[in-house]
């Protein structure tokens, strides 16, 4: 599964070449994908189609485009979920159920084999603290869909001070709090173990009884 260090790499590879591009032609193959976006394929499109996209931002696992009508165009790449880009139209590839071909003439595909990934056009709402969305934004709003989960430590915006905050006053096990995405974001079961590790942690360990250099 895409985390927080691999979903930041592919907004960073992906940025360069799809920011301040206009989406020439959208075509979704099949309601899964499109399975949050109410009106089904055919609304996604539409709301797809000649928008130019005025940023690539990303929350935690969430990625999404700002797009020129101040909506977001939400990726979550779930359990297998890929972003490819091709030059030139080319035929569709083997779990393609997206494409989006821009006006520089590349074709952005959502490749997804086990289909957990979803794509979907949302309002965007202020964030709450009032700084930019996420790593890459230039706004602060955030798309509907991501609103609900914290910043993530690769966010210029992340309060740290307020993640050992909230981890000192639970008792739950520190693990589970490190996974749970409204606290910290983007971490998934390789890196809590990984961290947990490294500082000496253990992942049962109640969240009250952490050290505060602990968590730092």
């Amino acid at each position: 599964m895409p985390e927080l260090p691999e979903v930041e790499t592919i907004r960073m590879g992906l940025a360069p070449h799809i920011v301040g591009q206009t989406a020439t032609g959208v075509t979704v193959w099949g309601e899964r994908t499109a399975r949050n976006q109410p009106g089904g394929p055919a609304a996604l499109e539409d709301a797809i189609r000649g928008r130019r996209v005025e940023a690539l931002a990303r929350r935690g696992k969430f990625l999404w485009a700002e797009l020129d009508s101040g909506r977001g165009l939400v990726f979550h790449l779930g359990m297998s979920g890929q972003l490819r880009l091709s030059d030139g139209d080319r035929p569709r590839f083997r779990h393609e159920h997206a494409r989006i071909i821009l006006s520089n003439g590349q074709v952005l595909s959502f490749v997804d084999q086990r289909t957990f990934g979803r794509i979907e056009v949302c309002d965007c709402v202020p964030t709450l603290d009032g700084a930019v969305a996420g790593q890459g934004a230039t706004l602060d709003a955030i798309p509907q869909s991501a609103a609900h989960i914290a910043r993530d430590p690769l966010d210029p915006a992340f309060d740290l001070d307020q993640v050992v905050q909230k981890i000192r006053a639970s008792r739950s096990a520190v693990k589970n709090l490190l996974l749970h995405q409204e606290i910290v974001s983007g971490i998934g079961n390789i890196y809590a173990d990984e961290a947990l590790f490294l500082a000496g942690v253990h992942g049962q360990r109640m969240g009250k009884n952490v050290r505060v250099y602990e968590v730092h």
